[in-house]
């Protein structure tokens, strides 16, 4: 793994509230690559929105433990392997309107690859999901919506090497 793991701070105010009224926790994001294709995996939202796979850590859980239960959820692979972490911390906080809340959220983002040997077909149907694509780099970088994933991917793309 790499040994400088780099911090990053994400900031916005879309809608300021008060100190109490911010709901604070711990995230992970994941970039995952099918080692078979070498494509990455987005997730498309009702709303047209293309993200990484991305969930809150319950209190149960460490962050490995949250990541890896996620892309089976959200996914269907099994066994997916933690390469690497692309940020050991990044601070990210923003005004979600469906909430009516202010959240500050401290998240790690991981690079982790899966098979299609260990391909269930089943997962978890969130409602919000639309639908799983597995992008080119390329397409990831004209696709995902998300500010900050965009970013987290790039990253990753700089950093690269260091897991092959």
């Amino acid at each position: 793994m790499n040994s400088t793991i780099p911090y990053i701070i994400l900031s916005w105010y879309s809608a300021p509230r008060r100190d109490e009224d911010i709901l604070e926790f711990r995230s992970v994001t994941a970039i995952i690559q099918n080692t078979d294709t070498g494509k990455y995996l987005a997730l498309e939202f009702i709303s047209n929105e293309f993200w990484l796979v991305w969930w809150k850590v319950e209190s149960w859980e460490t962050d490995e433990e949250a990541i890896l239960r996620e892309i089976t959820e959200e996914s269907g692979y099994s066994h997916p392997k933690i390469e690497g972490i692309i940020f050991k911390e990044a601070y990210c906080r923003g005004y979600k309107v469906r909430k009516s809340v202010d959240e500050f959220v401290t998240e790690r983002v991981y690079f982790v690859t899966v098979s299609e040997s260990n391909n269930t077909q089943i997962r978890d149907e969130e409602e919000w999901i639309e639908k799983l694509h597995w992008l080119t780099q390329d397409k990831m970088l004209s696709s995902l919506t998300l500010e900050h994933h965009l970013y987290y991917f790039r990253s990753y793309l700089n950093q690269k090497n260091t897991w092959q």
